[in-house]
């Protein structure tokens, strides 16, 4: 269900960022992903899970497309590939830890909420760094 929501979710904000530009479709991406992964605190493995899962896949699968985008719009194609590797670096980084520090949450409070309520504020402090995205047209003035 995660996957299936993923497929629509980078056609359509593909498209947003055609038009809009990377900005803004990323910045509702983040606060959509802050939206879902808030709700999984709530959603207790009823009906409601077949509605929050696949729309955290929506905008989880967007978010691969958009930051990229993000970074060749801020910064352009010279220094795309040692930008993009040091990303990618903090990325592999979150993936080892946050599988550990999120079973450690559960081994003390017997279930994820607090792992879905952090992951929320994390978007949330994202969806704040990309209101300060620039361009660099837009940073000589």
């Amino acid at each position: 269900m995660f996957a299936a929501g993923g497929i629509p979710g980078k056609f359509l904000f593909g498209l947003l960022s055609d038009k809009l530009g990377a900005k803004y479709p990323l910045l509702i991406d983040l606060l959509c992903q802050a939206l879902f992964a808030f709700l999984l605190v709530f959603t207790d493995g009823g009906i409601k899970i077949w509605f929050v899962v696949p729309m955290m896949g929506f905008f989880l699968s967007a978010f691969g497309t958009l930051y990229q985008l993000i970074v060749l719009e801020s910064f352009g194609t010279r220094h795309f590939g040692a930008i993009f590797g040091v990303i990618s670096m903090s990325s592999a980084f979150s993936f080892i830890v946050g599988p550990i520090l999120a079973g450690k949450g559960f081994d003390l409070t017997g279930g994820y909420e607090v792992a879905f309520a952090t992951t929320a504020a994390i978007f949330l402090i994202g969806a704040g760094a990309v209101t300060q995205v620039k361009k660099p047209d837009e940073i000589l003035r």
